[in-house]
């Protein structure tokens, strides 16, 4: 095709036709290869690498600066970089497709079935010379019969109503969200009515299948995230509608392609039609929700940081291109802030937090750690920017919870031991890792209390602590096979120092706010992926949470889902979504002097977490 230009992928050995001057990683994201892309294509991590062959342009700044003239001339380059003039063959280096470890169980408490979409058997009087009724009086008084108010039919069911009434007999089945019409069938022609609870996470999306009368689970599904192709963080994926004329359209698109991609694999295993799916309970952070429902985030991004709203909003599935029933609804889940979303507000839906007397902390730890502090049962949340240490990112060799990584660090009779996901060579170290590695270090006092890791020459330490010192700096070993080593440097901890700091600082400020000191504590929540796997003593060690009793740090897994489930399921977790979401107290960290000052004296590996406010 003219001005078209024909791109062949290896391995995979896919070839697809793109217009001239098309991004080699939007040619391959319509291919269907899903790459990563963390620095969100800006050409600064380096980690879309590829060989290719053809007609494209020539090398940018960045891969310049990265790559040797020699590298180049053999066609080394950044897929995110590259622009397609014509024909050209490309070998993927990334690898593709990572098994990723996707947190798809939380703890759930009781609560009663009854969802908010309902299924309604009924038989109507047929209209005689002496019963004049029009057919929508005569259906809404037998569902007002039953205690049930409806709302007057919208027009598309208004126009076949005389159809459906007389094709079944006068036996139909009304499919209702509240008072809300969805669909109105001849009985004995469905075969149940299901909903699907969503958690969209930044880096991977969670969704289950569900009978929404009897709560029943039939399938569950955790998939990485599409928009992962535009940035590996929400900072990365703000950037990228910020910078892009169709970056929200594109954002907006791949994340419903996640979901779709999900709801097919799930209706796939119970066997049932798209069309009998007729509600998604969905949380996320408000970043995702946003982009989801194609509104822009972008305010987000600057003081005064403030949502679009903060109330919970439902939606057609066919306004946002859900492929379920065109009528049915999506339902969003409400927000607190801009940087405190639904994802939020679920895990306290779900968590003993909504209704505890005791005081406790909340941690959802990520590239952003939202905090929630409840004391007699007053609730107050901040969220602080943590960087993207706990998730692998800007570390030398850091990666996310996948295969290949070393996800637990531990000594056992004088030896250093790690657990790699897969039980495979070691590619690289993720959060959890990264934090067990340095409380094995702060123990054996590798590094001291201001976070410097010792050089040999200070350090008289066993030989199996493997120190080594190069024109790079000083480094600590974890693993190494004679040809590439796994190791962790003066940076890497800078790094999780950073992300310890910022929330062992909003931690005691929201003690501060609430009139309490860190050791009325009575309990830590862990909550999300990056909790569950998190050693509460390495955590204890480099001052993650207060100090205390282990037995008093719980893990409540991906409650994120559990809430959105919750909201599916039952009216009164809808209600109740909606009333936490009203009643947090927010408060904002970025315009605080003291937060700046915390955050300074948080930085350290002391035991101290004494509030001294702005200094």
């Amino acid at each position: 095709m003219e001005h078209q230009a024909l791109v062949t992928f290896q391995p995979d050995g896919k070839t697809v036709s793109v217009p001239i001057g098309t991004r080699l990683h939007e040619a391959a994201s319509k291919a269907g290869i899903d790459l990563e892309f963390p620095c969100g294509g800006h050409g600064i991590c380096g980690k879309c690498r590829v060989e290719i062959a053809g007609e494209v342009s020539p090398p940018s700044m960045e891969e310049e600066d990265l790559f040797t003239s020699e590298e180049l001339a053999n066609g080394l380059r950044l897929c995110c970089q590259v622009e397609i003039l014509g024909p050209a063959k490309v070998r993927i280096l990334q690898r593709t497709a990572p098994v990723e470890v996707i947190l798809q169980e939380g703890k759930e408490p009781a609560y009663e079935i009854q969802s908010p979409v309902r299924a309604i058997d009924l038989i109507l009087p047929p209209p005689s010379v002496t019963d004049q009724r029009g057919d929508e009086e005569r259906l809404l008084e037998v569902l007002h019969a039953q205690g049930i108010h409806a709302k007057t039919l919208p027009g598309h069911l208004l126009r076949d109503l005389p159809r459906i009434l007389r094709d079944s007999d006068w036996a139909v089945i009304a499919i209702l969200f509240g008072e809300d019409w969805l669909a109105l069938h001849s009985q004995g022609v469905m075969r149940g009515v299901y909903g699907v609870a969503v958690d969209l996470g930044t880096t991977t999306v969670v969704a289950s299948l569900h009978d929404v009368k009897t709560g029943t689970e039939f399938a569950k599904h955790g998939m990485t995230n599409r928009q992962a192709v535009c940035g590996s963080d929400v900072i990365s994926r703000l950037s990228y509608v910020r910078e892009r004329k169709d970056g929200l359209e594109t954002l907006h698109r791949l994340a419903t392609e996640t979901l779709n991609r999900l709801i097919e694999q799930l209706v796939a295993d119970h066997g049932i039609r798209k069309e009998e799916i007729y509600a998604v309970s969905l949380a996320g952070n408000t970043i995702m929700q946003q982009l989801f429902l194609q509104m822009d985030p972008s305010p987000i991004a600057s003081s005064p940081f403030v949502p679009v709203c903060h109330r919970p909003t439902v939606w057609k599935a066919r306004e946002l291109g859900v492929e379920i029933h065109p009528e049915g609804c999506i339902c969003v889940a409400p927000v607190i802030a801009g940087y405190v979303g639904g994802d939020i507000v679920a895990d306290i839906l779900a968590s003993p937090l909504y209704e505890s007397s005791e005081t406790v902390v909340m941690l959802d730890l990520g590239t952003n750690a939202e905090i929630v502090l409840a004391n007699e049962h007053e609730m107050t949340a901040c969220a602080c920017a943590a960087g993207p240490a706990f998730e692998g990112g800007e570390i030398s060799q850091g990666m996310r919870a996948m295969e290949g990584a070393i996800e637990r660090v531990w000594i056992e009779k004088d030896q250093l031991c790690l657990a790699v996901i897969g039980d495979t060579e070691p590619a690289g170290i993720c959060g959890s890792g990264l934090v067990d590695t340095l409380a094995v270090l702060l123990e054996t006092g590798v590094v001291d209390r201001t976070g410097r890791l010792l050089p040999p020459t200070e350090y008289p330490g066993p030989d199996w602590l493997r120190i080594r010192e190069s024109a790079e700096g000083t480094r600590f070993v974890l693993w190494e096979n004679g040809k590439i080593s796994i190791s962790l440097t003066d940076k890497d901890i800078r790094e999780i120092q950073l992300a310890k700091g910022a929330v062992k600082a909003g931690i005691k400020i929201l003690c501060h706010e609430l009139g309490i000191t860190v050791e009325k504590i009575d309990r830590v929540l862990l909550a999300g992926a990056f909790g569950s796997h998190l050693c509460p003593e390495s955590a204890l060690k480099v001052g993650l949470i207060p100090p205390m009793d282990l037995e008093k740090v719980h893990f409540i897994g991906n409650t994120a889902w559990v809430g959105a489930k919750m909201m599916l399921l039952s009216e009164s977790g809808m209600r109740r979504s909606r009333v936490i979401s009203e009643k947090m107290r927010y408060i904002e960290l970025s315009g605080r002097i003291d937060f700046q000052s915390e955050f300074g004296l948080s930085m350290g590996f002391d035991d101290s977490w004494e509030y001294f406010g702005a200094i």
